[in-house]
């Protein structure tokens, strides 16, 4: 009886049962006598313990029987002296490889391998991958699954190389918050194409650095979805260029959150953009933000919308912007908002804008508004309005702009307003002007009667 034949007289029992030493003293002609059954049982250990040649020496029909925890003992030198290298295993043997030997694969192992083969590796397998050795065909044969198993460091690899342009929407679809981070401005081009940035998750999206949202095109900034503008962060935003977002439709500018609309530059969104803002967004914008819009921007919004500026908003308007305004776009202004807006845009209301303001606007304005008060405002200011007036803003009037009330509008100022009412000012009126006090003795003050007295005498008051 030869060797051979004594070996293949082995039960599957007494095989499982040979030692390291028994498996290392094995001729290959004993390897290759091994019967399908006996390799079968085959441990790890008694894989590891073969010879290069012995494993080269492994019939195939046996070597594919093996399970794939025997096949976890194969080393990287043993996987190379197979007859086809690694592609000599099936699919299920290849889950069974460890994870130091897959991270030791070279570009050449893993080229040996067709896609089922590629796709059979572990979430494990995957994340051991040395990435500089994985080339185009091999990300090509990636499963989405896979794809999202691959670390950060390794996309970012592939990604410097390139490498990663050869992924399909599918397979993008893959990516996840965790290793998004890892793309790199060398790749961002893949997104440049709607199927492929419509597929990427909106955490994944979310994950992207500024320079990458940056790096994007008009094709890719234009093709963003909705949810997937919704998950951008505020810096991310801000990134945006005004290429990318050129294409925007309203339901991609009403996505951006009030949070997000913090981060946005006014210089980002044209006059048609901004004219499709929603309530909430207006609300959230800042001074900064409202003033850096041009007159075409603003004269773009509504009465409607105008009406969601907040005070922190109005307080950026600029006179070009005031301007643009209509009595009802002033009506429609929270009374909130307009006591915030800036002086110079106050001085640059318009007579017929001024005439305009109903009562709780009119009340609205602060002493230091009123003081802003041009003579043409004062004199556009009806007698119905000045009665609506307070003592505290007739006081912020100057001199020059009592002057220009008339008779009638002397007669109209409250007794409260009168309050506010100097010797001064009692004094710069002409006679005609003087006579609107006649109904107005009882609410006035002694100093007040006697700059009346006074002005009339064209004397001072002593």
């Amino acid at each position: 009886m030869s060797s051979v034949s004594f070996l293949q007289g082995l039960s599957a029992t007494q095989v499982k049962a040979l030692t390291t030493t028994s498996i290392q003293n094995l001729s290959t002609a004993q390897v290759n006598a091994l019967s399908t059954t006996q390799a079968a049982v085959l441990s790890s250990t008694q894989v590891a313990a073969m010879s290069t040649d012995d494993v080269h020496a492994m019939a195939s029909t046996s070597l594919q029987v093996m399970t794939a925890s025997a096949v976890g003992g194969l080393s990287l030198d043993q996987i190379s002296a197979l007859a086809s290298g690694a592609s000599s295993l099936t699919t299920t043997q290849v889950t069974g490889l460890s994870a130091s030997v897959v991270s030791q694969f070279t570009q050449g192992n893993l080229d040996n391998f067709d896609t089922a083969h590629i796709q059979a590796l572990t979430s494990t397998q995957i994340s051991a991958l040395n990435a500089g050795n994985i080339d185009t065909q091999t990300v090509s044969r990636l499963s989405s699954t896979q794809v999202g198993k691959l670390t950060s460091s390794q996309v970012n690899t592939l990604s410097t190389g390139a490498v990663l342009l050869a992924l399909s929407s599918t397979q993008i679809a893959g990516l996840t918050s965790l290793n998004a981070s890892g793309l790199t401005t060398d790749s961002i081009s893949l997104l440049n194409n709607s199927a492929n940035m419509q597929a990427l998750n909106a955490k994944a999206l979310a994950a992207l650095s500024t320079d990458d949202i940056a790096a994007l095109n008009s094709v890719g900034g234009s093709s963003l979805l909705s949810t997937q503008i919704a998950a951008l962060t505020t810096s991310q935003v801000a990134a945006l260029t005004t290429v990318q977002i050129s294409n925007w439709v309203s339901t991609q500018v009403q996505s951006l959150s009030a949070k997000q609309i913090v981060g946005l530059d006014a210089s980002q969104l044209s006059s048609t953009q901004v004219g499709q803002l929603q309530g909430t967004q207006i609300a959230a914008l800042g001074s900064t933000q409202v003033g850096e819009m041009s007159s075409t921007q603003f004269a773009a919004w509504s009465s409607t919308q105008l009406a969601s500026l907040s005070a922190t908003g109005a307080a950026g308007l600029t006179t070009d912007q005031v301007t643009t305004l209509d009595t009802n776009d002033l009506a429609q202004l929270n009374v909130k908002s307009l006591a915030a807006v800036g002086t110079d845009a106050i001085a640059a209301l318009s007579s017929t804008q001024v005439a305009g303001l109903d009562a709780n606007h009119l009340k609205a304005l602060t002493s230091t508004q009123m003081a802003a008060f041009t003579t043409v405002e004062a004199t556009a200011l009806t007698s119905t309005q000045i009665a609506q007036l307070s003592s505290v803003q007739i006081a912020a009037l100057s001199t020059d702009d009592i002057a220009t009330f008339t008779s009638a509008e002397i007669a109209s100022i409250s007794a409260t307003g009168m309050k506010g009412l100097s010797s001064a000012d009692i004094m710069a009126l002409t006679d005609a002007q003087l006579d609107g006090f006649g109904t107005q003795q009882p609410n006035m003050t002694n100093d007040q009667v006697a700059a009346v007295i006074a002005a009339y005498n064209d004397t001072t008051v002593s």
